[in-house]
């Protein structure tokens, strides 16, 4: 199991990423997913 959360810098005050991050991480994901399936699709 990969932990996702070991992706994103420290911060001072928590540990945990916030909601923007994680929107902004999860999209960055689906871009690439999507760029990778039309690579396959061609």
């Amino acid at each position: 199991m990969i932990n996702i959360h070991s992706n994103f810098p420290k911060h001072s005050d928590t540990s945990t990423p916030s909601d923007d991050e994680i929107m902004s991480l999860s999209e960055d994901l689906l871009e690439d997913n999507k760029k990778s399936y039309e690579e396959l699709a061609k």
